[in-house]
């Protein structure tokens, strides 16, 4: 009062303060109770609106609740002193009781944590004994399933032979040497096929020259000459070949010489 002016805040609000420790509060108590415990239940509703039922803002705000209504119906008294009715100290206390529930529920976490982690780190001390019991099952399940499927071949051997036993078919059933891969095959014979090639070629080659011989109407000699027209001739000339048609004779007697020696090889 001395430093500031009468309406500064600062003296109003401690004028507030100093009015609401002072005075008779029991009225003010409860309503500033029945307001804070309003606050906190719209407060709870926004929280559940957001997290789940066990999340740690919804379970202090549940906390704080019930702490509010059990004061607010006269439930709670001072184990030594007479039940203290400042509504700042109500708050605070409401607050510490919350906060101290909120220690005890993390106490209780960090504990259940512990004996999580320390399970845990016994687990992993116990791997490689897990897995080597591991490996030797795997071994054992790998030779039951090999005497198995033994097992399983003798009894269709055996299931077979009763088969031929029942249906007479055979005294026995017994597979005494295997088949073998054959080294040459059995069809078809190629040389044969070539040497018939051959053959055919040679009279298909023959038969067509022969056909178109009589087929031609060409007259070959002087004695077709004769024949045909009943007079012999006066005189005969050879054709003579010119340079271009011996060339080319040659070349085909070329081209039938290298098709011999590959048709030979």
């Amino acid at each position: 009062e001395s430093a500031y002016h009468p309406d500064h805040p600062t003296l109003l609000r401690l004028r507030r303060e100093l009015d609401a420790l002072t005075g008779d509060s029991g009225l003010g108590q409860y309503k500033d109770m029945a307001e804070q415990l309003k606050q906190e239940r719209d407060a709870l509703s926004a929280f559940e609106g957001k997290y789940t039922a066990d999340h740690p803002k919804v379970l202090k705000s549940k906390r704080v609740i019930a702490s509010l209504e059990f004061r607010l119906s006269g439930g709670i008294q001072d184990s030594a002193e007479v039940t203290p009715d400042n509504p700042a100290y109500l708050v605070l206390r409401s607050q510490l009781n919350a906060t101290n529930a909120d220690i005890r529920g993390n106490e209780e976490n960090i504990k259940i944590l512990t004996e999580k982690m320390e399970r845990y780190e016994g687990y992993l001390s116990r791997a490689p004994q897990i897995e080597k019991e591991y490996q030797s099952l795997l071994r054992d399940y790998q030779n039951t399933r090999m005497k198995y499927q033994e097992i399983r071949a003798k009894k269709m051997s055996a299931d077979l032979a009763q088969n031929l036993e029942s249906e007479r078919k055979g005294e026995r059933f017994t597979l005494i040497q295997p088949p073998e891969l054959p080294i040459d095959p059995v069809s078809p014979n190629r040389t044969a096929m070539v040497f018939l090639a051959v053959i055919l070629g040679l009279g298909v080659g023959l038969g067509v020259v022969i056909m178109l011989e009589a087929m031609s109407a060409a007259v070959f000699g002087a004695a077709e000459v004769t024949v045909l027209t009943g007079i012999a001739p006066l005189a005969i000339i050879g054709y003579m070949e010119t340079q271009e048609e011996e060339g080319h004779h040659n070349r085909k007697r070329i081209l039938i010489v290298l098709g011999l020696i590959c048709i030979g090889l």
